[in-house]
């Protein structure tokens, strides 16, 4: 996960192949036609998910940006800060834990540059050197594999989050058809001058689910 990782349920445009109209039951011929981006888009639970989604890929993105800030604490001090930092909600000890976890990396990100501008290190100073550098390779290697991590957990999630809106759409539009008495509601790209509109109808039957 880069710091550019883009963050947003898929576009509504991948999906709409398999939606090209949906058919009902009624006893005379009646055709609608309803943007379906715009139902997607625009409905309240996609706003929601698209926030739940932002902040899964904040908390990560975040993690991630500290540790190629402050490479010189722990591997365990980086597991328990990605732990911590995971956290859906956290106890006032677990965030007094995080911030001290912080506060230990920064100081020893600060140690460990003084270290490798001394002129005349000791031979204490040199072993110190030493371990800082062992403790930023490693802490490297732990950054690369997590962001693949956070990469397929934030990729899976936004497809999840997809197939969630997209059953709340067709449960949408099987409401309004049936209720209006359609027997087929066509997607706005396949009859963009389609009379009867349903667009509002469908996207007000979105925002009523629970």
């Amino acid at each position: 996960m880069t710091k550019q990782h883009k963050l947003g349920i898929v576009a509504i445009a991948a999906l709409m192949a398999s939606f090209a109209a949906f058919g009902f039951q009624g006893k005379t011929e009646k055709y609608g036609v309803v943007d379906v981006a715009k139902v997607f888009n625009d409905s309240d639970f996609t706003k929601t998910q698209n926030e739940t989604l932002r902040q899964v890929g904040e908390t990560r993105t975040g993690i991630l940006e500290f540790l190629d800030s402050y490479r010189a604490l722990t591997a365990e001090q980086a597991t328990r800060l990605k732990e911590l930092s995971l956290k859906a909600q956290r106890s006032p000890a677990e965030q007094a834990e995080l911030d001290k976890i912080k506060a230990d990396a920064q100081a020893s990100d600060a140690a460990f540059k003084s270290l490798q501008t001394k002129a005349s290190p000791t031979p204490a100073e040199v072993t110190q050197l030493q371990e800082y550098n062992s403790r930023a390779q490693t802490i490297a290697g732990l950054s690369q594999r997590w962001a693949r991590e956070f990469d397929d957990e934030v990729r899976n999630l936004n497809e999840k989050l997809r197939a969630d809106t997209m059953d709340r759409v067709k449960k949408a539009l099987r409401t309004v058809g049936n209720k209006g008495g359609y027997t087929v509601v066509f997607t706005q790209d396949v009859a963009p001058y389609g009379a009867n509109d349903l667009t509002k109808e469908a996207l007000d039957a979105m925002n009523a689910q629970k």
